[in-house]
Formats: C-alpha cells, structure tokens, sequence
C-alpha cells in the first residue's frame, strides 16, 4: 500500500485567513468543555493550546461539507499554462454537476467515487471543487457572546455567506460580518437548547489582491479559480466557481489497484470573535485547511 498524505497548503498559503489576530492552534478550553473566552483584553480574546492569543482559534467543525467536479491523477500539470489541458488526467471523481461530500468529525469520511483509474504513471494529483466550502457547527463558550439574534454561552452558524475577498457576488448574497450590526453575523448564541445550526459557506472569489491564478506557490502546487465549465479560468468574482489544485506526485498504478481517499478536518474551522468595550461576539464560522489521504493498494 502507498499511502500519500496531503495537507493542502493551498489555504493557508493563498487563503490566508482573514481574522485580525488569528492563533494557528486548537482553542484552550476549560473543565466543562468550555472555550475559554476573556472580554477585557481588546483582540486577546482566546488563548490556543500553543498559549497564543488573539481574536480566533481553531476547532474541528461538527460537518465540513464539499462538492468535487474532478479528484484524479495526471501525467502532466493540467493548469501549469493559461489554457488548462487535462487531456493526461484520469480520474476517480469525474461529474460535470458535482459530487457533494460531508465530512463528520471524528468520523472516517470516504469520498464516492464515480469513475476509474487507468494504470500509468502520473505525476500530478488534481482536485477540482466548488469554490464555496459549507461548514455546520455548534460551539460553547465560557462566557455569554451575542449572536445574530439571542445572547447566551452556546454559538452557532447559521444559513449565510460570506465572500473570502469581500466583494460583491452577481446573483449571490454574502454578509461582512460586523460586530455593529447584529443582523451581518454568521453565528447565533442563546442557550445550549435554542441551538439550531445550519450550514454557513465562505466563498473563496479570489486568491487574494484580486488574483485567479496562483503557481508554484509551495513545492510545485499550483491552484486556480475557474469558471463552472470546470475549464476556463476565472476572470472575475461573478464567475469564479472552482478551486482547481495540482499537487505534484509520483504514483505509479495499476489495473489491479484500488484506491482509498480520505479527509481529516481537525482545525479545520477558524471560530471567528470580536470584543469591545467587554461584549463579546461571535462573528463567524471560517473556513480552513483540510488533509486528504490517498492510498493506492
């Protein structure tokens, strides 16, 4: 068995999130089970297990759900030149309308695939997915936070949309939430019983500086936005709707081989917080990395 093990840098390479004081590790918490939470401290608001402090931390979400178009192998880099040419690409998941994955921490999560590999050698693993990245998590605190609508020690995401570059999306609404105005808050809080999560989505419309085509950004990993024909590459906000990612491999297959794909999202999630003045808010729920593992029997 060949086990290949991916982190995709992609997101903190190019997706580098966007809170104003973030710490890179899981969330302290208390006796209870509590995120630990300080509301007099200005942007120090959580501390992570690395005893970092800052405005968010990171926790594993309760669902992280995702929509791949392609997840396969290439013999070539597919998006190395401005016309993409995935004619040397074989795939494990090929759909033209997406199929959609949920992955349950701490559960094994399996992706379903839907077509076959051909024996070769390759030396690219390709992932071509939705560039809207649905998270759905409840989270509790050790202190009361105001939410969208209710104030309480239980947060939760709700049905919104918030855009990676802040722009305006044609045909999409999208908040910015604003600890100032209550109803641009991607969380609710109340009590443990009120909570009602639903899923809550970043839309990543730009690579950053209005960028849509990132190369060799770490290691040989290319990535891109492209536009829902899963081939043309974006050329604005409204019609960026892929993630297109190579990753450089050396895997080599057979008619015999079977494959195992598999995803682990332990801190996956950016729990998003603002303080002022001693109120403390929960803005959002970010979206970030997530590791696949591909074994090759």
């Amino acid at each position: 068995m060949k086990i290949l093990r991916i982190f995709l840098i992609f997101f903190t390479t190019v997706f580098t999130h966007q809170a104003l004081a973030e710490t890179e590790a899981a969330c302290k918490r208390n006796s209870d089970g509590e995120i630990i939470v300080a509301n007099d401290n200005g942007q120090n608001i959580v501390t992570d297990i690395e005893e970092n402090t800052g405005d968010s931390c990171k926790e594993a979400p309760d669902f992280y759900k995702l929509k791949f178009y392609r997840f396969g192998l290439c013999k070539s880099n597919p998006i190395a030149n401005s016309t993409n040419d995935f004619s040397s690409c074989s795939y494990l998941v090929n759909s033209d309308i997406g199929v959609s994955h949920v992955i349950t921490y701490p559960s094994t999560a399996l992706l379903n695939t839907n077509s076959t590999m051909a024996a070769g050698t390759y030396s690219f693993l390709l992932l071509l997915l939705n560039n809207s990245l649905e998270q759905k998590h409840t989270e509790t605190f050790s202190l009361p936070l105001v939410g969208s609508s209710g104030t309480g020690k239980t947060c939760w995401t709700l049905e919104k949309a918030t855009a990676y570059g802040g722009n305006s999306i044609t045909g999409v609404t999208t908040v910015s939430p604003n600890p100032n105005t209550r109803s641009t808050l991607a969380m609710d809080c109340g009590a443990a019983s009120e909570a009602d999560p639903k899923y809550t989505t970043e839309i990543f419309e730009t690579l950053g500086d209005g960028s849509y085509n990132n190369t060799d950004i770490d290691g040989g990993v290319y990535v891109k936005l492209l536009q829902d024909d899963n081939l043309t590459l974006a050329t604005s906000v409204d019609n960026s709707k892929r993630i297109a990612v190579a990753l450089p491999v050396a895997i080599t297959t057979k008619s015999t081989s079977s494959y195992e794909i598999g995803f682990k999202v332990v801190g996956s999630s950016s729990v998003d917080l603002h303080e002022d003045s001693g109120t403390l808010t929960s803005l959002k729920i970010g979206a970030d990395p997530f590791q696949v593992t591909f074994a090759v029997n």
